[in-house]
């Protein structure tokens, strides 16, 4: 027998057993989406404890979101499966949700049954729900599709998503057979522990290669910026119900929190609109660039980049409401004294984030975009059109960090794969390889002699670690036939 538990109001710290429901056997609900086959256990990702599971958004507009909190043994027949639920609204929204089980069998997957939970009138709640652990006693996972309709009786679902969490009480043999691969990578160079760092410009590059032949492209660098990621429930920057998107014209200014990368301090600056474009608003710091340059590069992000990007990756967050991105433009203080290595370009994660957790963040979509030398010499006509590319770059970062963190509730990726992929991001847009990090490779001193690709600033030689970190990618690329 399984029952699904009637939520209890706000954020209960005991569980109340209400009226359940009996497993409903009928066939599965349709979706209004196009989904994939339901009955592929490759359609369903894998959550683990302690993360989002899905965010579904109804007819309404209004936001269900569901955490995986835990599974444990009731008594010596049944599984109780745990959820924190959140909605973005108490009443204004489709309130059954139905959770749909799923069972593996010869590579396909069997419908078991389904449970559903009335939240009307709650926005936060514990989801308790009992399955028949000898049903899963050889499953590695279960399966779980989830779907929020306005009746019990609907016949499609307005929303749907699918997940698979372990069985912690499966105690078969998960190895993989047939077909299936494994690509298993320890990037850690410590036994037990691993260091987030910090970035520091003159270590990061002093053992770079430093040849007269290499064009500036091959020593372009963003930061990265390592910061704790807080466990938060619900929108990162929290809004009442009389929040509006704050909006910008052209000739406004505000501050902006910056970082000097070569002590590692926060300050603050005031920058100027100097553009706004349908995905995005340029600002300009003391006039480093004009208003026309400035309209070049937000035109070039809001019709060519922005689309390749998110077409190709991920969609970026809007946390503060506008809809758009921001794009600060100034000198980033990054200790480049003419040769070598310099910081074109940074996106700082934290900015998605409330000043509740961090006073320095902006609070916004914003990424951070650098003047000299990335557009050119002190005293010359600054070329906008040479920082194209690191406006992918960092909109990856922006991208992926929603992707990963936000949306699916896991951390950030490793700087190796996280730099391989925003160096992709660049070669996507540009349409051609990026011959600057081939060149640095085939002359860099530190890959001569072994540097690792998974240690992100091996040898203090990051330079290296992009191009091992791009050409790796493109090596999956090729491999894969994409």
């Amino acid at each position: 027998m399984t029952q699904a538990a009637k939520v209890n109001e706000g954020t209960p710290q005991t569980k109340i057993s209400l009226s359940g429901t009996e497993l409903n056997k009928e066939a599965p609900k349709k979706s209004q989406e196009s989904k994939a086959d339901i009955y592929d256990p490759a359609s369903y990702p894998l959550v683990e404890k302690g993360r989002i599971a899905t965010t579904l958004y109804d007819d309404f507009g209004t936001f269900h979101r569901l955490y995986y909190s835990d599974i444990t043994e009731v008594y010596a027949d049944n599984l109780e499966i745990l959820f924190y639920y959140n909605s973005g609204s108490a009443y204004t929204k489709d309130s059954i949700l139905t959770y749909e089980l799923f069972y593996e069998e010869g590579h396909t997957l069997k419908f078991y049954g389904s449970v559903y939970f009335d939240t009307a009138g709650y926005t936060d709640a514990f989801l308790y729900t009992e399955i028949d652990k000898n049903l899963y006693m050889n499953q590695p996972f279960i399966y779980l599709r989830v779907g929020t309709s306005a009746t019990i009786e609907d016949e499609y679902y307005s929303s749907v998503a699918t997940f698979k969490i372990k069985n912690p009480f499966y105690a078969g043999d998960e190895s993989l057979t047939g077909n299936t691969y494994a690509l298993i990578s320890n990037e850690s160079i410590s036994e037990y522990m691993e260091t987030t760092g910090m970035f520091q410009f003159d270590t990061q590059t002093k053992n770079s290669t430093i040849d007269p032949n290499l064009d500036q492209s091959s020593y372009i660098m963003d930061a990265d910026l390592p910061f704790d990621i807080p466990e938060i429930i619900g929108n990162p920057i929290e809004k009442n119900k009389f929040y509006t998107a704050q909006t910008y014209k052209v000739g406004d200014s505000r501050a902006f929190w910056v970082t000097d990368l070569g002590t590692n301090q926060d300050y603050q600056i005031q920058a100027q609109l100097a553009y706004s474009g349908s995905k995005s608003n340029v600002w300009v710091y003391n006039n480093q660039i004009t208003n026309s340059a400035a309209a070049q590069l937000g035109t070039e992000f809001d019709t060519n980049i922005y689309g390749t990007v998110t077409s190709h990756f991920a969609q970026e967050s809007d946390v503060d409401g506008n809809g758009k991105v921001h794009i600060l433009v100034f000198d980033i203080k990054d200790g480049y004294n003419g040769n070598g290595g310099y910081v074109s370009g940074y996106f700082y994660g934290r900015d998605l984030y409330s000043t509740y957790y961090f006073p320095q963040s902006n609070q916004s979509e914003i990424f951070y975009i650098d003047t000299y030398p990335s557009m050119g010499a002190v005293g010359a006509s600054l070329d906008v059109t040479r920082s194209y590319g690191t406006l992918a770059h960092e909109f990856q970062h922006m991208v992926s960090f929603n992707q990963n963190v936000l949306v699916e509730g896991r951390g950030d990726l490793p700087s190796w794969i996280n730099e391989g992929l925003a160096e992709a991001a660049h070669q996507v847009y540009r349409g051609v390889g990026l011959s600057g990090r081939l060149d640095y490779y085939n002359r860099s001193n530190s890959i001569q002699n072994g540097h690792s690709l998974l240690y992100w600033g091996d040898n203090n030689d990051s330079l290296s670690n992009y191009s091992l970190s791009y050409l790796f990618m493109q090596y999956l690329k090729i491999q894969t036939n994409q």
